[in-house]
């Protein structure tokens, strides 16, 4: 292949040098750093690589949990079922003599030029956003660099490489679901209590919180604040049967406020341990008529709104009633960087929303791994 685009020859003696200068120290740090810059790469995903966001210093306790929870979930998750895997399938099947760190350093080594060819297509859909479609050709070349490492560090066939990487692959998607499995189990059986508690601000505002606490520590696992206006109220078991009666939907969150007959909102859930694909999902004029509000087509807008302060993505969607006296509203949020989101059902008189926008700018999440 001498005259070829990549000489073979020369890429396969690249990883046979790798094996031979493999050390624990060396794979120690490899994993290390591939691990966080894996976990790096998932959070600025969430980002939208909006970097200055981190800088904010209400969510450097999301942002660092984030870091922290992502690292653990790239090596417990991908990196460490794959290493052993692909030394355990290599013995055993085609009696390979290379070292668990042999296998450790040189395959990370041949993976970390995965985040060259994710900054080649980030800078091409910078340039032009189709030519990042492209770009994905260049896995073709990240594929072959960990077909050749493979091959060298176990020293075996292309062939006897390619039926390794296929069982490994497979036997990782079965660890990941017991994984999954066990972490559910604890996260279901977590010793983890939920409260809420409302205070009354001087100003005639409440702030209310609603928090999952770990019982032994009192210390909050996910905790939101919520800041209404002057004139709202928390909404008691009288004033819920109220609301659901309004929109012909059990609402037994507590998470639910009033001002008076025609002006409330609820919650559904929060804080919610789980992210929304923001504008994606419209539910906006089908939610109002399966609880027999008819809306007025006209009227239906959808606006998406991200507040950079807050790290948070909204989705409104809002839409009058035929009569065109009562507004209603879906607002969708998350909180990019943490998968803590919230979904507010609003209804107040037609034009007469602007309370809404004000609660919407003052909810705070944070979560704390």
């Amino acid at each position: 292949m001498g005259d070829n685009l990549i000489d073979n020859k020369k890429v396969e003696l690249f990883f046979r040098n790798r094996k031979k200068e493999a050390s624990v120290l060396r794979a120690v740090l490899v994993f290390a750093l591939v691990s966080f810059a894996m976990g790096l790469l998932v959070l600025f995903s969430d980002y939208n690589q909006k970097l200055d966001i981190i800088l904010n210093p209400q969510l450097q306790s999301s942002v660092i949990g984030s870091i922290v929870y992502n690292f653990f979930i790239m090596a417990l998750l991908l990196f460490i079922p794959a290493i052993l895997l692909n030394w355990g399938v290599g013995k055993a099947m085609y009696k390979s003599k290379a070292s668990f760190v042999e296998v450790t350093y040189v395959g990370l080594v041949a993976f970390s030029s995965f985040f060259i060819v994710i900054l080649i297509l980030n800078l091409l859909a910078m340039i032009y956003t189709p030519l990042a479609y492209l770009g994905l050709l260049l896995f073709i070349p990240f594929f072959y660099l960990l077909l050749v490492a493979t091959k060298e560090v176990h020293n075996t066939s292309y062939g006897n490489v390619i039926v390794l990487l296929v069982i490994t692959n497979l036997g990782i998607g079965v660890i990941q679901l017991g994984m999954f499995f066990v972490y559910a189990y604890f996260l279901v059986n977590s010793p983890v209590h939920y409260e809420n508690n409302v205070t009354n601000n001087s100003d005639g505002t409440i702030t209310a919180t609603f928090a999952y606490v770990h019982t032994e520590t009192g210390i909050p696992r996910d905790i939101c604040y919520v800041t209404l206006p002057d004139g709202w109220k928390v909404a008691d078991n009288e004033t819920r049967a109220i609301i659901s009666s309004k929109v012909n939907n059990t609402v037994n969150t507590k998470a639910s406020f009033y001002k008076n007959d025609n002006e409330f909102l609820f919650f559904d859930g929060l804080p919610s341990r789980y992210s929304f694909k923001t504008c994606e999902k419209d539910e906006g004029a089908d939610y109002w008529l399966k609880r027999g509000f008819t809306p007025d087509y006209n009227t239906y807008e959808k606006e998406y709104t991200k507040i950079d302060k807050e790290a948070l993505e909204i989705c409104d969607t809002k839409i009058l009633n035929n009569n065109e006296t009562i507004t209603r509203h879906i607002v969708r949020g998350d909180f990019i960087g943490n998968p803590l989101g919230f979904i507010i059902i609003y209804q107040s008189p037609a034009e007469e929303d602007e309370d809404l926008y004000f609660i919407i700018n003052n909810i705070r999440c944070y979560n704390n791994y």
